[in-house]
């Protein structure tokens, strides 16, 4: 499976729910990104190092232990990351990264 779904931290319902949305968001997000609106460098190193760690299914606590950082600061970058990118969800913005990252 792909990032968010790959941890065993999600139930059934879950993964179901996030397939449907990889589903009918995956090509709304090719679309953004082939207008250039966005691109892979619209994002800090910390943004998107933030962002990535949401797209592999980090809770914000998670993301803050990894990378030493608050959990106030992490919810900062994030909402900068949606901005730049134009998502306006957490869902998206990791969809969006996988997308990015290629997979």
């Amino acid at each position: 499976m792909i990032g968010i779904l790959s941890d065993h931290v999600f139930a059934l319902r879950d993964q179901a729910v996030a397939g449907l949305l990889t589903r009918h968001l995956r090509p709304l997000l090719a679309l953004q990104a082939e207008s250039g609106i966005v691109g892979p460098d619209c994002l800090s190193p910390r943004q998107a190092a933030v962002s990535d760690l949401v797209a592999r299914g980090l809770t914000n606590q998670d993301v803050a232990q990894e990378l030493h950082i608050t959990v106030n600061t992490v919810k900062k970058h994030l909402m900068a990351a949606m901005k730049a990118t134009g998502c306006t969800s957490r869902t998206q913005l990791a969809l969006h990264r996988l997308h990015a990252s290629g997979v």
